[in-house]
């Protein structure tokens, strides 16, 4: 199954429709979530709960069963030890990587859990590498995190590691994952 599917879905309404970076943010963002979810209703998040409750046409369709294949992929690959995961990220024509649409789809699934990732995650470095995710989103979230970097003192390094933000994702979510399940096993 490819990202085509998805596509061609987002391609009967790509005004309201996420990209397939913004999807698959969200995807991992809701993986990493400590909201209890089921993968259906995840996909109706990003399908719509109109359009998942309608008889499926043949692109939705498509785009469902993509949609848990990846969630499904994404699972095993923060479980693998040798850290497969790879965001689907943007790229750009002069081939710089663009995390804005990844970024806003994950910071849109944990952003309800913020308080509790800073709190989990406090003193440690990957609190700092998730915030500076926060510098690639659009919206509010983004441009505060974007002010923030530029009022500190280390502006221009952390401008820097922005920049190369894309290389740090797979560690960094390896690592969040680990966290959510140890706090899952812990609360239980």
């Amino acid at each position: 199954m490819s990202w085509d599917d998805i596509e061609i879905w987002r391609a009967d309404a790509p005004l309201t429709r996420p990209s397939s970076s913004a999807v698959d943010g969200f995807l991992t963002g809701s993986i990493l979530s400590f909201d209890e979810s089921d993968d259906d209703a995840t996909i109706n998040a990003i399908i719509g709960a109109a359009e998942a409750s309608a008889p499926a046409n043949k692109k939705q369709k498509l785009a469902a069963e993509h949609l848990a294949h990846r969630l499904d992929e994404i699972r095993r690959a923060l479980s693998d030890e040798r850290n497969s995961y790879a965001p689907m990220l943007t790229l750009l024509d002069n081939g710089d990587i663009d995390l804005t649409e990844w970024a806003t789809g994950f910071l849109e699934a944990v952003g309800p859990d913020l308080d509790l990732w800073l709190y989990l995650l406090q003193g440690k470095r990957e609190a700092g590498q998730f915030g500076l995710i926060g510098a690639h989103a659009a919206g509010p979230m983004g441009q505060a995190a974007r002010e923030w970097i530029a009022k500190h003192e280390d502006h221009d390094r952390l401008n820097d590691i922005v920049l190369r933000q894309w290389e740090f994702i797979p560690s960094l979510l390896r690592t969040l994952y680990r966290t959510r399940l140890a706090n899952a096993a812990n609360s239980r």
